[in-house]
């Protein structure tokens, strides 16, 4: 006979359940309707139980009490969390938006974004989007990603197109309703290299986040005229203390991209 399974460690339980409060808080952040009424006070309390249970840490006996006792609350914050996103899922906007990005809808979907996702709004007077493209090598190879392999992925964007976000972005969509982020300015910390588009070419609109230069284009891949525009200077410490290697790695990516059309430029 299989003796019956020890009861878990309350502390484990109350642990594991703050980690998942959390995630769920963080989940339900994304949705306009639940940011301050159910993720704010939900994440704001795990952290406060966490608290209290470290302060009874030298009372073991009171502290397995009270870890129990929060577990059976986290309990009821996660399972809170869990149905209001399951609820705004379940909502005829959210419906609607899920049916505007079957049929390819990315107007509609970029209308009914502010209404679900929380500090979203209209981006009506975006003018030039950045997309980074990542260049830092793997661990076994060179610092960098050979030029020629940077501009034969930026080809591949070119032919294929940009992809929506995966994982999905924290703020502005979710597994169900993707957005290809962009930035309204090139974020050289990220990449000195960014592929530059003219929001008018995307041909449906933007939104943004809260007055900030994050942008979302409703869709899940676009295929999009770009050229490639590169940062004046670059701050990485691996090229400070090679002043020529930048420049030389631009006029490089140039020359390999030259026979897609692809134009190249530096910012002033």
């Amino acid at each position: 006979m299989t003796p019956p399974a020890a009861p878990a460690d309350p502390l484990a339980r109350a642990a594991d359940l703050i980690r998942d409060v959390g995630l769920a808080a963080e989940r339900a952040r994304r949705y306009r309707a639940l940011a301050t009424s159910v993720a704010e006070p939900a994440f704001e309390r795990a952290l406060a139980i966490g608290a209290a249970i470290r302060r009874s840490l030298r009372d073991p006996e009171r502290q397995r009490a009270d870890a129990a006792a929060a577990a059976r609350e986290l309990e009821t914050l996660l399972d809170r969390c869990t149905r209001a996103v399951a609820d705004v899922q379940a909502s005829a906007v959210y419906r609607d938006a899920i049916a505007a990005v079957a049929a390819g809808a990315t107007g509609q979907v970029a209308t009914l974004a502010p209404l679900l996702f929380s500090e979203v709004e209209p981006f009506p007077d975006a003018r030039v989007l950045y997309w980074p493209v990542p260049i830092a090598g793997p661990r076994s190879a060179g610092h960098f990603l050979p030029p020629e392999e940077c501009a034969a992925r930026i080809a591949e964007h070119a032919a294929d197109g940009l992809v929506a976000a995966l994982p999905p972005p924290e703020l502005g969509a979710d597994e169900h309703i993707p957005a290809i982020v962009l930035t309204a300015e090139h974020d050289v910390t990220e990449s000195p290299i960014a592929l530059a588009i003219e929001a008018s070419a995307l041909r449906a609109p933007l939104c943004r986040l809260g007055g900030g230069t994050t942008a979302f284009f409703y869709a899940r891949r676009v295929r999009v005229p770009f050229r490639v525009g590169t940062a004046a200077i670059v701050s990485d410490e691996w090229w400070a203390v090679r002043p020529d290697a930048y420049r030389a790695y631009v006029e490089a990516l140039r020359a390999a991209l030259a026979p897609t059309g692809i134009g190249v430029e530096t910012a002033p």
